[in-house]
């Protein structure tokens, strides 16, 4: 049984997910080259909201590749979801630095996420396992699954 109001919740979470992606990527180049203030405090705010964006994304490909593989689709669901939490972490933590910085002078990395590690590796493996599930599936498109 498919919930269109869940398939409309996750298709907006997808394209907000890709703007906060997008936001990110610019903070990281551009922003924080000229002002590293507030590149950070946009870095940190636009990771925090694509780790949130992102959970329902994952649960909606999780619901529409599991008839196929259930093992590998809720492996990629339960690494992708902590992946994305590592995200909100990672960028809470950073986003709590740039609006409150601490008084040491050197800021040490998230205990809980330390260089990105859920945040980039544990989502890539997730997007790996979801793209070739999605390559598996042919009920997405070829090219989608190769760029994931």
């Amino acid at each position: 049984m498919k919930s269109i109001s869940f398939e409309k919740l996750a298709g907006i979470s997808a394209i907000l997910t890709g703007i906060a992606g997008l936001f990110y990527s610019l903070a990281f180049v551009i922003i924080s080259r000229s002002d590293l203030d507030l590149g950070g405090l946009l870095i940190a705010l636009s990771l925090l909201l694509v780790g949130l964006f992102a959970t329902p994304v994952l649960v909606a490909l999780y619901h529409r590749l599991r008839e196929m593989e259930p093992g590998f689709a809720l492996w990629a669901l339960l690494l992708g979801i902590v992946g994305a939490f590592g995200a909100v972490i990672h960028g809470g933590f950073d986003l709590a630095n740039a609006i409150n910085p601490p008084t040491v002078t050197e800021v040490l990395p998230s205990e809980i996420d330390p260089r990105g590690l859920l945040t980039f590796g544990i989502t890539g493996i997730a997007l790996f396992i979801f793209s070739w599930l999605m390559r598996r599936s042919r009920s997405f498109p070829n090219n989608l699954a190769y760029l994931g």
